[in-house]
């Protein structure tokens, strides 16, 4: 699988719907996360580089992944 927009390999860290969270390496060992859709090969970025780490969560109020 390629995603628009990364480098190195991808890395599916959880679904939601017709979405994957993807994570990546990015520039200076940072990391790069997006949520990106298979289907429509669009991506909405969270993360686009310099992270080294985050944690998703689920929202009590509308049970979703942020």
């Amino acid at each position: 699988m390629t995603v628009p927009g990364t480098v190195n390999s991808p890395f599916v860290v959880t679904a939601s719907s017709s979405r994957l969270l993807v994570e990546t390496g990015g520039c200076a060992g940072g990391g790069q996360l997006v949520w990106f859709n298979p289907g429509t090969r669009a991506g909405q970025w969270l993360f686009k580089t310099g992270v080294r780490e985050a944690i998703a969560y689920n929202n009590e109020e509308n049970g979703n992944l942020h």
